[in-house]
């Protein structure tokens, strides 16, 4: 994951050459959620896996993962698993 570019919904619109709004209703009608959970989610899982195969650091797999500030990373894993990165590694 470490050179995929990280696109915001507004790149993503534009790439596929429609409207912000209308990118983000027709995800939506196909995935079922909108685009930035979707990434939050795909994110985490990636994260998770990290956590449980590798010994990198949580900011090091925060990085990994997109996001640049540890902290941030920590509560947006939080909200989607239910406990913290460290908690979550820590169980394993």
């Amino acid at each position: 994951m470490g050179d995929r570019r990280n696109y915001s919904p507004e790149e993503l619109a534009s790439i596929v050459n429609l409207s912000a709004s209308h990118t983000a209703s027709l995800f939506r009608s196909a995935v079922g959620t909108s685009i930035t959970d979707y990434i939050k989610h795909q994110r985490c899982a990636k994260a998770r896996e990290l956590l449980m195969t590798t010994n990198y650091s949580v900011t090091q797999i925060g990085r990994l993962v997109g996001y640049s500030d540890p902290l941030y990373f920590s509560r947006q894993f939080t909200s989607v698993n239910g406990v913290s990165p460290r908690a979550f590694r820590a169980s394993r």
